[in-house]
C-alpha cells in the first residue's frame, strides 16, 4: 500500500488512518481509542485526517446535567445532515 502520509512518524497510525478513510470501521474504532487514551499519536492522526475532511464546524455545547445538551446535539445533527 502506498502511504498518503509519508512524513508521519508512526507507520501503524498512518495505516489506521488510510484504512479508516477507506471505510474500515475497526480502524476507526482503534483511532478513537487513541484519542480517548490521549496517546502521543493523536496530533499526527488528527493532522492527517484534517487534510481530507474539507470545511467543517466545531461547536461546543455546555451546561449543567439535565439541561438538554444531548437533545440539542441530536436536533443539530438532524438539521446538519438534511443540508
Amino acid at each position: 500500500m502506498v502511504s498518503l502520509y509519508s512524513d508521519m512518524e508512526d507507520d501503524a497510525a498512518v495505516d489506521l488512518v488510510e484504512k479508516m478513510l477507506a471505510g474500515d470501521q475497526r480502524a476507526l474504532a482503534q483511532l478513537m481509542s487513541h484519542v480517548e487514551r490521549h496517546s502521543a499519536e493523536v496530533p499526527g492522526i488528527m493532522r492527517r485526517i484534517a487534510t481530507v475532511l474539507g470545511r467543517g464546524y466545531c461547536v461546543g455545547i455546555t451546561g449543567p446535567p439535565g439541561s438538554g445538551k444531548s437533545t440539542i446535539t441530536d436536533k443539530l445533527t438532524v438539521v446538519a445532515r438534511q443540508q
